[in-house]
């Protein structure tokens, strides 16, 4: 049970958190959409199936990424802050 609260808390996860937000990157969605699931995995799986190899520093690159989230959001400052979070997470290495 420690162990278990333990993994929670490093991934930032409450006894709330629904369990479909599993890694830190869905995390980090989850909470900046205000705990809507549904906003935070349709824009983590559009950066999981548009992210190309070696995004990170590469414009071009980023702003594939960064068409998908807007895809998903119709809102360019949205899309920007979401980006800025994304860009930090190791799991998009």
């Amino acid at each position: 049970m420690i162990a278990e609260l333990a993994k929670q808390v490093q991934e930032g996860k409450t006894t709330n958190t629904p369990d479909k937000i599993n890694t830190p990157a869905k995390v980090a969605l989850y909470h900046f959409f205000d705990d809507d699931v549904e906003k935070a995995m349709a824009v983590y799986e559009a950066v999981v199936e548009y992210a190309p190899n070696g995004w990170k520093g590469d414009s071009a690159k980023e702003n594939i990424i960064k068409k998908a989230i807007y895809q998903e959001l119709k809102n360019i400052d949205e899309t920007n802050k979401i980006f800025d979070i994304i860009a930090k997470q190791r799991e998009f290495d």
